[in-house]
C-alpha cells in the first residue's frame, strides 16, 4: 500500500483544516436552521435579565436539531435564545419580544407532545421544543410578572 500521501511533515495541516471545517459547518447550521435569519430582526443587543435554562434541545426549520446545546431564557419582556460558545460561530445571542412570538400545540411522531414558536417578523423560521419545556418557559415568563 502506497502511505506516501502521509507526510508527517504535514500534520500541522489537520488543525487549521479543523477549524476551517468547523467555522464552516457552523455557519452552514446557523443559515439552514435560520438562525441567522432571526438574528438579523433579533439579534439580544443587552445581556439578559431573567432565569435562563441551560443545555436545553430544540428543532428548528428543515430539521436542524440543537440537542443539548441551547441556553433558553424568559422574563416579561421575551424570549432569550443562545447556543454553546463553541457551536456560537454565525449564532448571536436572540431575545425576541412576546409580541412577536405566536405558539402551536401539536404532536411529534404522534407520541410526544410539541410547542412550535412562530417568530412574526421570520414567519419561515419555527422553533420546536417539547411540551414539557414550553410549559416551563411560559412558568418562567409568569413567574417574572409577579
Amino acid at each position: 500500500m502506497d502511505t506516501s500521501f502521509i507526510d508527517p511533515s504535514k500534520s500541522y495541516y489537520f488543525p487549521i483544516l479543523f477549524i476551517i471545517f468547523w467555522v464552516a459547518i457552523c455557519m452552514l447550521l446557523s443559515i439552514i436552521s435560520g438562525w441567522s435569519s432571526l438574528s438579523k430582526n433579533y439579534r439580544a443587543n443587552i445581556s439578559f435579565n431573567g432565569k435562563k435554562l441551560r443545555m436545553k434541545s430544540a428543532t428548528m426549520r428543515w430539521g436542524t436539531n440543537y440537542g443539548g446545546c441551547l441556553t433558553i431564557g424568559a422574563n416579561s419582556e421575551g424570549l432569550f435564545l443562545a447556543i454553546f460558545p463553541i457551536f456560537r460561530i454565525n449564532h448571536p445571542p436572540l431575545f425576541i419580544p412576546w409580541k412577536d412570538i405566536s405558539t402551536e400545540n401539536g404532536k411529534q411522531f404522534v407520541f410526544f407532545d410539541i410547542v412550535k414558536f412562530i417568530f412574526r417578523k421570520s414567519s419561515n423560521v419555527h422553533l420546536v421544543v417539547s411540551k414539557k419545556l414550553a410549559d416551563r418557559i411560559f412558568r418562567m415568563r409568569d413567574e417574572w410578572q409577579l
